[in-house]
């Protein structure tokens, strides 16, 4: 008999679709996903999935073009984000109409963070659609949820692997957690910076290459926000790797400290912060890593009945 999952679903942008091949691989191999529990992407697809309406939501993704995708961010000029959120908010209205979390049959608990305390914030009660809107809220980009004198914004601020929530209110026999924050070495990063000396190597070079970089710095910045991780250094660049490994190490501090039972890790270059055109090309890499650490979950329980049977067998004899 398959045991039953507590889901841990972490943040991560875009490469956040990879959940959708985790989930699918799980309940087409017969696991029962008996809670989840999610920060920022982690909990739009958790919504999605505890709603019962995964399949549809794949299907209006798989719709989707880069500038599709474009059109639904809502941008203003709004000093509080880039982007209202509203018109997505929308769309997933007529997917499925909103619920309490409270009534929902499968335990949720989303995570948020207040940006007045500092606190991580525990959202499992009320308007399923206004707990993730405020959790996927990437401070400066998606414009923050007011709420009861909070601040809420990302949750992965403050906890973008909630593990410790799973083992607080999870009700299945395993916790499976997704990391999307499994670091990899970027192979390009080296001859980037080798191009980068060369092409500085005089100085009338290097002050023409300054004032370009400048002169692109807006321009850099915003492709940066919207474009694949890991593949430009310049300065917003940088910025936005060096806060991707922070996220990575407080992920991995989680990993060790609540030990999982089966940890699947998608590498944090597997896509950019808004390539949710790249569905399923992302889906199949959870699927596959799902596959991969089912495969040897499975085969090492196996190894241990037979073990114990052996061993229960000597006893008796």
């Amino acid at each position: 008999m398959k045991k039953r999952i507590d889901l841990v679903l972490s943040g991560g942008g875009a490469r956040g679709l990879a959940h959708i091949g985790v989930i699918k691989e799980l309940t087409q191999r017969g696991y029962e996903i008996a809670s989840v529990t999610g920060t920022s992407i982690g909990a739009l697809i958790g919504a999605m999935y505890v709603l019962g309406k995964l399949q549809e939501f794949t299907s209006f993704l798989e719709q989707q073009t880069q500038e599709s995708i474009m059109n639904l961010m809502d941008f203003t000029i709004s000093g509080h984000g880039l982007i209202r959120g509203n018109r997505f908010f929308n769309e997933l209205q007529k997917i499925a109409p909103d619920r309490n979390i409270e009534d929902l049959s499968i335990t949720t608990t989303i995570i948020a963070s207040d940006m007045i305390s500092g606190q991580e914030i525990i959202l499992n009660k009320g308007s399923l659609y206004q707990a993730v809107r405020a959790s996927v809220a990437i401070p400066s980009v998606i414009k923050p949820i007011y709420k009861n004198g909070m601040i809420l914004v990302d949750g992965g601020v403050t906890n973008p692997f909630p593990l410790n929530y799973a083992k607080k209110y999870g009700k299945g026999d395993l916790i499976l957690g997704v990391n999307l924050y499994a670091i990899e070495t970027l192979k390009d990063a080296t001859t980037y910076f080798q191009e980068e000396e060369k092409s500085t190597n005089n100085s009338f070079s290097s002050i023409k290459h300054k004032f370009s970089q400048l002169r692109d710095w807006k321009k850099s910045l915003v492709d940066s926000i919207f474009t694949d991780s890991g593949k430009d250094f310049n300065y917003a660049g940088t910025f936005r790797r060096m806060s991707e490994l922070m996220t990575a190490k407080i992920a991995q501090q989680a990993v060790q400290i609540y030990h999982p039972d089966i940890l699947i890790n998608i590498p944090l270059n597997a896509s950019g912060l808004f390539d949710f055109h790249k569905e399923k090309e992302l889906e199949e890499i959870g699927r596959k890593k799902t596959e991969e650490a089912l495969n040897t979950y499975e085969l090492q329980n196996s190894l241990k009945r037979q073990i114990w049977k052996r061993l229960n067998l000597w006893r008796k004899n």
